[in-house]
C-alpha cells in the first residue's frame, strides 16, 4: 500500500474511532459522576464529522480519473448511490423495527414514535430522526450525484469552484429536508478533501509532511480548549485544522498502531452504520447488572467502545463468508 494510501485509511480509522466514542452515551444519559465524558464528547463533535468528511473527498479526489465517455459517468454515479441507497433503507428499517421491539424491555436511547411517521422522518430528515447517524449517507448521495458530472467537465477547476460555493453556502439557512442543510455545512469539507486528493505529493511534501503533525496539533488543542473553557470558536476551525494534523500524525504511525488503524479505516462504514445499535445492546445487557455511575461508567466506557468497533466488523466479516455480495454494501 502506497504511504499516502496508508495515511488515508489510518486517519479514517481515527476518524471513526472518535464517531464511536462520541456515540456510546445518549445526549441526555450522562451517567453521575462522569461528567468528564460529556466534555470529551463535546472536544469531539467539534471536529470529526467536518474530518469525516474531508477524508470522503480526498478519497474521491485519490481516486478520480476522466472517463472516454459520458455513460461511464453515469455508471459510476448510478453505482455509488445503490451504495449509499441500499444500506440507508436496509438500516432505516432495521433499526426502527429493533427500536420498537427492544423498547418493550428495556430503555432505548432516542426512541422512535409512531411507525409510520418515524420512518418518513429517516426518509426526509434523518438527522431528525431515531436513525440519525444515516444523515452521512444521504449526504454523500447528494455529493456523489453532482461532483461527478463537475469532474468529468473540470478535474482541475470543479473542486475549486465546489469549495468556494461551500463557502457562500454558509451564509443560508437552508432546509434540512434531505439533509440539505448538512450537505451545504460540510461541503467545504468535501471539496477541500479532494483537492487535498488530487494534489496529494505537494500537500504531503509542504503542508503535512511526517514530523510537521506538532505543528497542527497544538493549534487544534488551542481551539478544542478554548472553545471548553471559554465560548465555543466555531466548527469549521477545529475541523480545518483537523485535516492537516491528521494527515501528518498518521505519516508517522507505524507498527501495531498502523495495523490496527488501517483494519478500522478498512470497515469505516460498517463500524458508522452499526456501531450505535451494538453499543445499545452492550449498554441494555449491562445496566441490570452494573451501576450506571461514578468510576463503574469507566468499565462501561471501554467495553461499549469495543462492542461499537468489533461487533460490525465480525458481522460485515461473517455476511462476507455467506453472502459476499452483500457485504459490498457494508
Amino acid at each position: 500500500m502506497s504511504r499516502r494510501l496508508a495515511a488515508l485509511d489510518m486517519a479514517k480509522g481515527t476518524a471513526i474511532f472518535l464517531v464511536v466514542v462520541g456515540h456510546i452515551v445518549s445526549r441526555d444519559d450522562i451517567a453521575p459522576g462522569a461528567e468528564w465524558y460529556a466534555d470529551l464528547r463535546a472536544a469531539i463533535y467539534l471536529f470529526h464529522m467536518p474530518l469525516f468528511m474531508a477524508l470522503s473527498g480526498m478519497a474521491l479526489g485519490l481516486s478520480w480519473r476522466h472517463r472516454a465517455h459520458l455513460s461511464e459517468v453515469g455508471s459510476l454515479v448510478a453505482q455509488r448511490l445503490r451504495q449509499f441507497a441500499v444500506p440507508f433503507f436496509a438500516f432505516a428499517l432495521i433499526i426502527l423495527a429493533g427500536k420498537f421491539l427492544a423498547q418493550q424491555w428495556v430503555q432505548v436511547d432516542n426512541p422512535p414514535g409512531e411507525f409510520l411517521h418515524s420512518l418518513n422522518l429517516i426518509l426526509l430528515t434523518p438527522i431528525q430522526s431515531p436513525s440519525g447517524f444515516l444523515w452521512y449517507l444521504q449526504v454523500l448521495a447528494t455529493y456523489y450525484l453532482v461532483m461527478p458530472w463537475l469532474l468529468q467537465a473540470s478535474q482541475r477547476w470543479a473542486p475549486w469552484a465546489l469549495l468556494l460555493l461551500g463557502v457562500l453556502l454558509q451564509a443560508g439557512d437552508w432546509t434540512p429536508l434531505l439533509s440539505l442543510r448538512l450537505s451545504a455545512e460540510y461541503l467545504p469539507f468535501f471539496a477541500g478533501g479532494m483537492l487535498v486528493g488530487q494534489h496529494w505529493p505537494w500537500v504531503q511534501a509542504h503542508m503535512v509532511p511526517r514530523r510537521s503533525w506538532p505543528l497542527w496539533l497544538l493549534p487544534l488543542v488551542a481551539v478544542v480548549a478554548y472553545s471548553g473553557i471559554a465560548s465555543p470558536l466555531p466548527k469549521w476551525l477545529a475541523g480545518a485544522l483537523s485535516i492537516p494534523c491528521m494527515l501528518s500524525l498518521h505519516q508517522s504511525v507505524s507498527g501495531r498502531l498502523q495495523t490496527w488503524l488501517t483494519t478500522l479505516g478498512k470497515y469505516t462504514l460498517a463500524i458508522y452504520l452499526m456501531n450505535t445499535a451494538f453499543i445499545g445492546l452492550a449498554k441494555a445487557a449491562l445496566k441490570p447488572l452494573i451501576p450506571w455511575e461514578g468510576i463503574w461508567f469507566n468499565m462501561y466506557f471501554v467495553v461499549l467502545c469495543l462492542a461499537g468497533l468489533l461487533l460490525p466488523m465480525v458481522v460485515k466479516q461473517t455476511i462476507a463468508r455467506v453472502r459476499p455480495t452483500w457485504a459490498n454494501y457494508l
